[in-house]
């Protein structure tokens, strides 16, 4: 219907004129999430953190430049703004529908370029702003910290330069990176051989452990990239926030050299960027008591703070990594 309709309101055109049916190709999209296992990318476990098995939706900036590449181009997502594409059924699906840009003209074999930006999750509750349909520069997004740990929420990203109908058969593949870096999935305090040796037939009770984080508060994630996550500072309000997890309360383990303790599973997101100064740490505190026998001394129960600053860990303070945070208690004093 809708040819018909717009054959008969062109009538001082001729049919040869309009593009057959089969040149209108829809553009479709794939995703993966991008990662390999082992050291050198950890696996996080951290509350709010999106895996290949739940990630089910993204949104999607796309810029046409015509003949032009995009690094050669003033851009703005004038062909896709903040598109949902959702997973349903196996199949990644949008709509409407956009169709690949054909050429016209005696020039009509050349490629029209597109350029392809996505991020995960579709509408985070973390995502504050957008840049504008109209506005020139790269698309980007505002990401917030979230109010506490229980509802903090993953960021992905990915994008795909300069992509046209003839140079491919196939869908546009997102290999999405994780935009965050995340601290204290795994929790260990052991004791020293010098502290085990001063305690003698004494044992050490651990009772509390519990981390105040002070996190950059919020940035700007521009959707592209130079292989890593592009965050850029916003300078206003407060640049920090402190979120607070409590790991053990009231707690009975005893700890020896040959049997520290262990929590896992509790990982705190955090944007990888210091803003004006503001060094992101973790304070861990800890409480143990000392048994003589089954006789608490309590002239010899301690609590204590160690402050962890986040980015003097350089392989860890990159997006897509893990910090554990790793505590030895040296002596009694």
């Amino acid at each position: 219907m809708v040819f018909a309709l717009l054959a008969t309101s062109c009538g001082q055109q001729s049919e040869e004129t309009l593009p057959p049916y089969e040149a209108a190709v829809p553009i479709a999209f794939s995703a993966s999430l991008s990662g390999t296992t082992g050291e050198d990318w950890p696996v996080t476990r951290a509350t709010g953190e999106i895996n290949s098995s739940n990630l089910n939706s993204f949104g999607v900036f796309a810029t046409y430049t015509g003949l032009h590449k995009y690094s050669e181009s003033n851009v703005s997502p004038d062909f896709m703004y903040n598109e949902q594409v959702s997973l349903e059924s196996g199949v990644w699906n949008y709509y409407p529908l956009r169709y690949w840009p054909n050429g016209e003209g005696e020039d009509a074999s050349l490629p029209r370029y597109v350029s392809f930006f996505a991020y995960a999750p579709f509408y985070g509750r973390c995502i504050s702003d957008f840049s504008q349909k109209t506005e020139k520069g790269d698309p980007w997004l505002t990401y917030r910290l979230a109010d506490d740990i229980s509802s903090q929420e993953d960021l992905l990203y990915a994008m795909q330069l300069d992509k046209s109908k003839q140079a491919t058969n196939q869908s546009v593949r997102f290999d999405f990176q994780h935009a965050l870096a995340c601290a204290g999935d795994k929790v260990t305090i052991s004791m020293s051989d010098e502290m085990a040796s001063a305690l003698g037939t004494m044992r050490l009770i651990l009772t509390d452990v519990s981390i105040d984080y002070k996190l950059t508060s919020k940035a700007k994630l521009v959707l592209w990239h130079n292989g890593t996550a592009n965050w850029q500072p916003i300078m206003s309000e407060n640049a920090t926030v402190t979120r607070s997890i409590t790991l053990l309360r009231g707690g009975d383990t005893e700890l020896t050299p040959d049997t520290p303790w262990t929590n896992e599973g509790n990982g705190v997101l955090y944007i990888p960027l210091t803003v004006g100064g503001n060094e992101q740490t973790a304070e861990v505190h800890i409480s143990y008591d000392i048994y003589f026998n089954d006789i608490k001394l309590t002239e010899l129960s301690k609590s204590g703070t160690i402050t962890i600053r986040l980015s003097e860990y350089a392989d860890a303070y990159r997006p897509g990594r893990q910090l554990d945070l790793n505590i030895t208690l040296q002596n009694i004093d």
